[in-house]
């Protein structure tokens, strides 16, 4: 089972940063099909891991969801100590 789960498009905008990341930190991660980033996006917001989810969203393994680019980067950089320790 992978470590993470990758809600975004097949493009390589927004969800590459991510990917980037993923990869330099040597985590496994799944891409579900654009199918399935659009029946997530059709749920009920009660029902999505993140309500009114728009990608790119990340599902970690233990069931945390993060949605929005920079949020994605900041707990991946905080998750695999790749923050710089002084501002």
């Amino acid at each position: 089972m992978a470590d993470f789960t990758l809600y975004y498009w097949p493009l390589p905008f927004r969800g590459q940063f991510i990917r980037a990341v993923l990869a330099h930190a040597g985590a496994d991660w799944d891409e579900p099909d654009a199918d399935a980033v659009s029946d997530m996006m059709s749920r009920e917001p009660a029902d999505q891991p993140v309500p009114f989810m728009a990608p790119p969203m990340l599902v970690e393994a233990g069931g945390v969801a993060i949605a929005q680019m920079p949020s994605i980067l900041f707990h991946l950089g905080r998750r695999f100590d790749l923050m710089p320790t002084e501002p």
